[in-house]
C-alpha cells in the first residue's frame, strides 16, 4: 500500500515512509509506533488570518470589480496594499491577454511581465492566429482580437508577502476567460513570473 509523507508529497512504500517520517516528526519523538500517526492538526492560529475584500473601479464606465484577496501569514496592515495590489493584477491580466490575442507589447507591459511570460504569450498568439485564419469567421476574429478586455473577479492569495498568486474572470465580447497568475515583488515593483489563460 502506497503512503504518502506530507513533508514533500511524494509517494513511498511502507518501509520508506516509516524512514521518511522520522525526518518529519520532532527529534523528541523518535518512537517507532509513533511513525503511522496521522499528521499533526492545523495550527489554530489560522482561522485568525485576514482576508481583504472589496471593490475597485474600471473603464470609462466605473464598473465594479470584486476582489478577493486571502493572507497565509499575518499581516494587520494591508488594506490599502491588498486594494493596489488587487487591481495591478488586474492590469497585468488584461495587458497577458492582449498579447495573447496578437497586440503590440507595449513598455508597460513589458515592465508587468517577464520576458518569459511574454514570449510564450506570443507563441499562445501564433497558433490561435494560425486558428482563426483557418476557421475564417470574422464576428469571431473581431470578439477574440479586437474588443476590449473586461475583468469581472479577481481572486488571490498572499502565500508570502513577496508573492500573490491569484485567478482572474474576464471576457472580451461573448468569450470568457479565467487568467492563472503569479505575482512575485522584485527590484522594487510587482512582476508576472507565470501566466496561464484558458
Amino acid at each position: 500500500m502506497n503512503k504518502i509523507c506530507f513533508a514533500d508529497s511524494d509517494p513511498f512504500d511502507d518501509s520508506e515512509y516509516v524512514e521518511s517520517n522520522e525526518n518529519c516528526n520532532d527529534t523528541q519523538n523518535n518512537d517507532s509506533s509513533k511513525n503511522n500517526t496521522a499528521p499533526p492538526p492545523v495550527n489554530e492560529d489560522q482561522d485568525n488570518l485576514s482576508v481583504y475584500n472589496g471593490v475597485f473601479l474600471v473603464g470609462s464606465s466605473n464598473r465594479k470589480v470584486p476582489y478577493r484577496i486571502s493572507l497565509v501569514y499575518k499581516d494587520p496592515n494591508s488594506d490599502k496594499k491588498m486594494f493596489h495590489i488587487a487591481m495591478h493584477a488586474c492590469r497585468v491580466a488584461c495587458a497577458a491577454l492582449d498579447v495573447a490575442r496578437g497586440h503590440p507589447i507595449l513598455p508597460s507591459t513589458s515592465r508587468m511581465i517577464s520576458k518569459e511570460c511574454i514570449d510564450k504569450l506570443h507563441n499562445m498568439w501564433v497558433m490561435v492566429g494560425e486558428r482563426l485564419q483557418a476557421i475564417n469567421n470574422p464576428v469571431l476574429n473581431f470578439e477574440i482580437c479586437r474588443l476590449p478586455a473586461n475583468p469581472h473577479l479577481v481572486n488571490g492569495v498572499m502565500v508570502k508577502p513577496t508573492q500573490l498568486e491569484c485567478v482572474i474572470r474576464m471576457n472580451t465580447g461573448s468569450e470568457q476567460y479565467w487568467t492563472s497568475l503569479t505575482l512575485k515583488y522584485k527590484f522594487g515593483k510587482w512582476i508576472c513570473t507565470y501566466v496561464d489563460i484558458g
